[in-house]
């Protein structure tokens, strides 16, 4: 069964600054960035270490190694290593007061749904045709836990819908999603971020 979800939890509004929201989603960009090119240093490049041609007499300037960054195909004076580091750091207080307000916009708008842990079937075509009902336009975004590692495995080939674990939410995957969409074992790993408050009891 799917619900919408301000049937059963309430969420609470949480505000942040502009400029906050780009710092947390370009440290997760970052953070998400591997390294797929390097450059070659002098002592990466395979040159004879013979002086090209004497320093004086010649008539034109003086060189030394062939594997000197002046020429064609020698090394770089500063590259670029294939270890470089681009973590950046987030504040955990931040991040959490990020996810909150971006879910509380969802919330509002009445895009966020909660569904059972049986609710996907086990066909691509069954799962295609239930996230249409959803969205007419845009795109969706499951939200589960390693419990339901099956529904990617039937969803994977559907157009403009994704998945993201509970325990590592992207900001920016979540905000260029149209439908969010939330399994109950994903919701009880969420509930202490959003601060969500059951109104059925």
């Amino acid at each position: 069964m799917i619900y919408k979800l301000k049937f059963f939890f309430l969420l609470e509004e949480v505000f942040v600054k502009k400029s906050s929201f780009f710092q947390v989603i370009n440290c997760i960009n970052s953070n998400l960035r591997k390294v797929v090119s390097a450059q070659k240093s002098k002592g990466f490049v395979s040159y004879s270490n013979r002086k090209i041609s004497n320093q004086k007499g010649t008539g034109s300037a003086r060189h030394g190694l062939r594997s000197s960054p002046t020429f064609v195909g020698g090394a770089r004076a500063f590259p670029n290593r294939i270890n470089r580091n681009f973590r950046r750091k987030i504040n955990s207080k931040l991040y959490s007061s990020f996810i909150r307000s971006v879910f509380y916009d969802f919330f509002v708008k009445d895009n966020i749904y909660l569904v059972s842990d049986d609710f996907f079937p086990s066909k691509t075509k069954l799962v295609s045709s239930l996230l249409s009902l959803l969205t007419k336009k845009g795109s969706v975004l499951v939200i589960k836990t390693k419990k339901d590692s099956n529904i990617f495995r039937y969803s994977k080939n559907i157009s403009n819908v994704s998945f993201t674990n509970a325990c590592f939410l992207n900001p920016d995957l979540i905000v260029r999603s149209s439908v969010l969409i939330l399994s109950k074992n994903s919701l009880g790993e969420l509930s202490d971020l959003l601060n969500a408050k059951d109104i059925t009891k």
